[in-house]
Parts: structure tokens; C-alpha cells; sequence
């Protein structure tokens, strides 16, 4: 008998011991799985942000170190909320915002904040017409890396002229394979044809 109660004893303190760990890791502050795959993602990021940055249409340079968000509505209150990486680059005409969505590592917001370069009359009219619209802002997104293999990309309307006739503005819906679709808005610059915003939002399932 006393063996009995000795050998149950010996297992509750057993279990005893493997629970109380188990709630001291849960308790003690530490990195969650999620938070070490952020700071992995960050050499990522600052790759991804400096091979944009070093693109003809961006003229960008001095990145800071990406910031980690988690649940972030960088779009407005109404946007879905996204784990997300932010960090800023600077231009010619002023700094530029970049947002990444933390999962797939895509840039989802591109925003340059000054856009006083748009009215540089010393920079030819290079984006002219509604197709050439369409083309420089396709070949954007294919430059950064936003058309995957196998995806198919179409206008939602036809390109259109903003802030006095000087900027164009697209808007495209990207079916990629295992991937939720999403609508794409760009705005390019007229003079230059380089990029000034970039908005990509995730649409609900069909």
C-alpha cells in the first residue's frame, strides 16, 4: 500500500513539475515564435526595400531599419489589418513611405510624401497616352516583383489623369496562384513615368 501511494505521489509531482515549466515558459516574457520569424524577416526587408529603392523610377536611397507592426491599418480604419513591415527612403523630391506585407514579404504601400517633382517642367512628358499609362505602370509592378508566374493581371478601368492632367492613375486586379485576388492602385508621374503611390489591398473571396 505504501509503495502504491509512494509510486502515485512520485508521478503527480512528475507532472506537477512538467506543468508548472510548461506555464513559467508561457509567463516568463520571452519571443513568441511570431515575433522571432519578424526579426528573421527584417535582413529580408531591407534587401527587398534597397533592390526598390535602387530602381530608375524610385530614385531612392538612404533606407532607415524596418519597423515590425503587428495588426496594422496602414490604408485608413476600414482596411484590413495586416502584420506588416514599414520603413522610409529618401528621393530628390522628399522622403517615400514603404509598407510589406510581414507574410508574403510583398510590397503593399508605396507612398512618396512630397510630390512637388510632379510639376518639374524640366523633365519631359515621357507617360503621354492611356496605353503608355497602362504599360510603364504594368512594367512596374513587374519590376517589383508583384506579378508572380502564372498570375494573371487586368485593368479594373481605364487609366486616368489626376492633379491638373500631370499624373496618371491605374488601377489593376491580380489573380496569383495561392493567393488571395487583389486590387492594385498606382499613380505614376506623367513627366519621368515614375512611381508615386502604390496602394494593394486583398479582396474577399469570390
Amino acid at each position: 500500500m505504501g509503495k502504491s501511494i509512494e509510486k502515485y505521489a512520485t508521478t503527480y509531482v512528475a507532472l506537477g513539475t512538467v506543468l508548472g515549466v510548461w506555464l513559467l515558459l508561457l509567463l516568463v516574457p520571452g519571443h513568441s515564435p511570431k515575433q522571432i520569424h519578424a526579426s528573421n524577416g527584417a535582413a529580408t526587408i531591407i534587401q527587398q526595400a534597397d533592390e526598390i529603392c535602387s530602381e530608375s523610377f524610385l530614385h531612392c536611397t538612404a533606407l532607415t531599419q524596418p519597423t515590425y507592426h503587428s495588426k496594422y491599418y496602414w490604408a485608413g480604419p476600414r482596411s484590413q489589418p495586416y502584420d506588416i513591415w514599414e520603413t522610409t527612403g529618401i528621393t530628390p523630391s522628399g522622403p517615400v513611405q514603404m509598407i510589406f506585407d510581414a507574410h508574403s514579404n510583398n510590397l503593399t504601400y508605396f507612398n512618396r510624401e512630397n510630390y512637388q517633382a510632379v510639376q518639374d517642367t524640366t523633365l519631359p512628358v515621357t507617360v503621354k497616352t492611356q496605353a503608355q499609362a497602362a504599360f510603364a505602370s504594368a512594367n512596374i509592378l513587374q519590376t517589383l516583383h508583384l506579378v508572380p508566374q502564372g498570375a494573371s493581371l487586368r485593368l479594373a478601368r481605364a487609366p486616368s489623369l489626376l492633379w491638373g492632367g500631370n499624373v496618371w492613375e491605374t488601377v489593376w486586379v491580380l489573380h496569383a496562384p495561392h493567393q488571395l485576388p487583389s486590387r492594385i492602385s498606382l499613380t505614376i508621374a506623367k513627366r519621368g513615368g515614375y512611381l508615386l503611390n502604390l496602394i494593394r489591398r486583398r479582396l474577399p473571396k469570390p
